[in-house]
């Protein structure tokens, strides 16, 4: 199933003002300014050689706090996509019914 601009939301666990993974100490202030400005930004892959890869662009970010835990929210559009799947088709050719062998985005 062929699709365009499938909605994407991911959640990313935040180091605010203590070390991330790679050692650096991130300021509230500093992750807010950034966000601030993060709508229309890649959302990036790497492939096997390091080349990038824009995958998604960013609708809308924002960051969100619960008591546990400091994450961004980062929606976004995959520009192209969709399903592979196993089809059953009538004898019209209209598929009715189907089981989904992965779901996923194309370039």
């Amino acid at each position: 199933m062929r699709c365009k601009n499938i909605e994407v939301t991911m959640k990313i666990p935040l180091s605010v003002d203590e070390p991330d993974d790679n050692g650096v100490i991130y300021t509230r202030e500093a992750i807010e300014n950034a966000f601030e400005n993060a709508k229309g930004k890649p959302i990036i892959t790497y492939e096997n050689d390091q080349r990038v890869c824009i995958e998604v662009v960013t609708s809308d970010a924002k960051i969100i706090e619960t008591s546990e835990v400091v994450f961004a929210e980062v929606s976004g559009r995959i520009r192209f996509g969709g399903t592979e799947e196993s089809v059953e088709k009538d004898e019209d050719g209209k598929v009715v019914n189907m089981e989904f062998t992965s779901i996923g985005f194309s370039k």
